[in-house]
């Protein structure tokens, strides 16, 4: 009887398959679909490889990418150009979010997210890109500080594992000719330091909590010290990293971003050590993620949402990590190289993600004043 069944449905199928204007519907609906996007270099490589893969596996969906400079992508994905649609997704920072969703252009994500998605990215990735407790976007790479030695410089020492030791070793490493450390002394770069003390920057409803308890006395205080090391060579601050890369200084607190160059030069030698430690709390970066925006007003949300499922996977992660230097949003894929776990660690450990309101435009240009 079941047999019998089969071959009816089979007959009637084969009808309609040769009846005028009529076609049999595919497993997966075809959709061609638009992507904005800033990365150049080998964070475009990466994205152009996850298109190629998705592409070959998902047979009728088309995923045409456009770049756009990155200062002015929010405002063209606001306002595009006359006879211009907007895109069904948009690639940009966590940052970004609140602005985004304050002009309502972005769709909530919450009800397309299954346990098993969710499973695939960091829960600070997700929390990150989370503004007025809906998820706006999908987190695909992770960003923030990094702690980088030239194992040449350091002989048989290790990276030092505290603050306190770091400046110790830039001073013991620092030369005539060279600093012992070059980092940045601006709120981004250091605010690991101020958050590892228990500082805060606003509570939920956005109201300024940056003098409240010890923690900004005891980061301004640090500031100072790092300050006047810099005024005797030791340390070089909002310096190029050229001393760090032709192999002349021995520690770099940059970015995530610097690993690939770094590994062309100083190359070989190059140690990415996890942050350091503060006052016997850990380093508490500001970390941003690069995320997968959906248009409120795309008609192809579901496709884009299987695009995004299909890069936050384990294999499209890892090969990101491994081709592009990008720091995964998927946990499972930072294996795929042991520099990228040792970033990928320090960030999650204890990492705060950038506010994301719109509010804290007001914060910013204050904070940066009170350092210099």
């Amino acid at each position: 009887m079941v047999r019998r069944r089969i071959a009816v449905v089979g007959v009637l199928a084969a009808l309609l398959v040769g009846l005028p204007g009529v076609a049999m519907l595919p497993a997966r609906a075809q959709a061609a679909l638009t992507l904005w996007h800033p990365w150049q270099g080998a964070q475009a490589q990466a994205l152009a490889r996850w298109i190629a893969d998705y592409e070959a596996e998902n047979p009728g969906r088309t995923i045409r990418a456009e770049y756009a400079p990155f200062f002015a992508l929010v405002n063209r994905f606001s306002a595009p150009a006359e006879g211009q649609d907007r895109p069904d997704m948009v690639l940009g920072p966590s940052d970004w979010a609140g602005v985004l969703a304050n002009r309502r252009m972005l769709a909530q994500l919450d009800g397309r997210l299954n346990p098993a998605f969710r499973a695939q990215v960091a829960d600070v990735a997700w929390r990150a890109v989370t503004f007025d407790a809906h998820i706006l976007g999908v987190p695909v790479a992770l960003e923030g500080p990094a702690l980088y030695a030239n194992a040449a410089l350091l002989g048989d020492d290790s990276p030092p594992d505290t603050l306190a030791d770091l400046l110790s070793a830039a001073a013991e490493h620092a030369t005539d000719q060279s600093p012992g450390l070059i980092m940045g002394l601006d709120f981004y770069p250091t605010s690991g330091i101020f958050f590892a003390l228990g500082g805060q920057l606003a509570d939920a409803a956005g109201s300024s909590q940056l003098r409240e308890g010890d923690a900004l006395p005891a980061y301004l205080r640090t500031l100072q010290d790092v300050y006047r090391r810099s005024e005797t060579g030791v340390i070089a601050l909002n310096a190029p990293s050229d001393a760090f890369r032709e192999g002349r200084t021995p520690f770099l607190l940059g970015g995530t971003w610097q690993l690939a160059e770094l590994r062309v030069a100083p190359g070989d030698s190059l140690v990415v050590a996890p942050l350091p430690d503060v006052d016997g709390q850990p380093w508490s970066p500001l970390i941003r993620t690069w995320n997968l925006y959906m248009s409120l007003d795309s008609l192809r949300t579901d496709a884009a949402m299987d695009f995004a499922r299909f890069v936050t996977g384990e294999a499209a992660q890892a090969q990101a990590a491994r081709e592009a230097a990008l720091v995964p949003a998927n946990p499972n894929a930072w294996d795929a190289d042991p520099d990228i776990r040792i970033m990928a660690e320090s960030l999650t450990r204890a990492g705060v993600p950038i506010p994301n309101r719109a509010e804290m435009d007001a914060y910013w240009e204050p904070l940066r004043a009170m350092i210099r």
